[in-house]
């Protein structure tokens, strides 16, 4: 007796990767829809006239015609690589959803190009916009982050805070400072150094802020004394003026007595 042999099963591996692309196709069709057209609903983005959570490609665009943002939707929430860009045509951030939420590395930009920061996000929704405008929430890893100046500074993040050693640059590549932190706080040997390379600084942060509260204390009193001084010498310049006024007015009624006298022989 022979073997039985199926003459069809090379025929259906060869086919199953077309039929997973098509079933995939059909589960979430590659529409490609502007985003000021999703209406939101309890959480989840639909497209006019449709009772499904929306599954596509989203776009936007400025006025002047220039792309704003690409990105992607399945089931109504965000997923994937997200890009953006400024009304110039230059990147402004690019990063990635998981299940709606920020995760995963991002990056953002100035509008000249240059980099403003780099990082991991885990579940960030994107709040709490600082002066730079990064979302600080869900920062969860390793930072680099830019000023306008052209400063950087490195570091970790753990659960949205600063964790362990953050080193921070001048611009003209000579480090600046060298902080631990824990839990967001400093913690430890706190190190400073000015753009020529010389220590300004080394100690812990309540020793820092006890020689700030020092300088200040310093600054305050050699104020008050300046200020003390101006006023002792207006006084003076005052008194000096009154002395003038009244010899002058002496002098005045003096020559006055001597007309009159002079007048009456």
């Amino acid at each position: 007796m022979f073997p039985l042999i199926c003459p069809y099963i090379p025929v259906m591996k060869k086919h199953i990767p077309i039929l997973a692309l098509l079933l995939a196709s059909l589960l979430y069709p590659q529409s490609k829809i502007d985003i000021n057209n999703l209406l939101e609903r309890d959480g989840l983005s639909y497209a006019p006239y449709d009772d499904k959570p929306y599954s596509g490609k989203v776009y936007g665009s400025y006025e002047n015609g220039n792309k704003k943002l690409e990105g992607k939707y399945r089931s109504g929430i965000r997923i994937g690589k997200w890009t953006w860009w400024n009304e110039d045509g230059g990147l402004d951030r690019t990063g990635s959803y998981k299940k709606g939420v920020m995760y995963g590395q991002w990056e953002f930009y100035f509008s000249n190009g240059n980099l403003k920061g780099k990082g991991q996000y885990r579940d960030s929704n994107g709040s709490n916009r600082g002066e730079t405008g990064l979302p600080r929430y869900g920062r969860h890893g390793y930072w680099t982050l830019w000023d306008k100046r052209g400063q950087k500074e490195e570091g970790n993040y753990k659960n949205g805070k600063k964790d362990g050693e953050w080193t921070s640059w001048f611009a003209n590549g000579q480090k600046k400072q060298q902080i631990i932190h824990k839990d967001g706080n400093i913690v430890g040997i706190w190190i400073a150094w000015n753009e020529q390379g010389q220590k300004v600084w080394e100690g812990t942060l309540d020793e820092y802020q006890a020689e700030q509260a020092r300088l200040a204390a310093e600054t305050a009193k050699k104020a008050a004394a300046e200020a003390a001084d101006l006023a002792a010498k207006k006084e003076a310049e005052e008194k000096a003026t009154e002395a003038a006024d009244l010899a002058a007015k002496k002098e005045a009624e003096e020559k006055a007595t001597e007309v009159a006298d002079l007048a009456a022989k």
